[in-house]
């Protein structure tokens, strides 16, 4: 999270006129938790991109949300290859 956030400083800082706004969504690595606070992140039209889920049990569950709201996500520690297969854009 403090990578995010000095990322966005610096960026702000080279772009004075674009906001970034970070928002914390704790889905809590709990697969249950994940598929309801995906859900609600992926209906938010000023969401473009996350970096999570961090668990694969939380990112099997939400990533089907985010990918069919077009929302960029980045999850490199959520390992699992069967999860990874499975949240493949066909």
């Amino acid at each position: 999270l403090n990578a995010a956030r000095y990322a966005a400083s610096v960026f702000m800082a080279n772009h004075p006129n674009i906001t970034v706004n970070l928002v914390e969504i704790d889905d809590q690595g709990d697969p249950a938790v994940a598929a309801i606070v995906s859900q609600t992140a992926a209906q938010n039209s000023d969401l473009i991109g996350l970096i999570g889920p961090a668990y694969s049990g939380a990112t099997f569950v939400s990533c089907p949300f985010y990918r069919a709201s077009g929302i960029a996500s980045s999850n490199s520690s959520a390992s699992k290859a069967a999860r990874r297969k499975a949240n493949k854009k066909s």
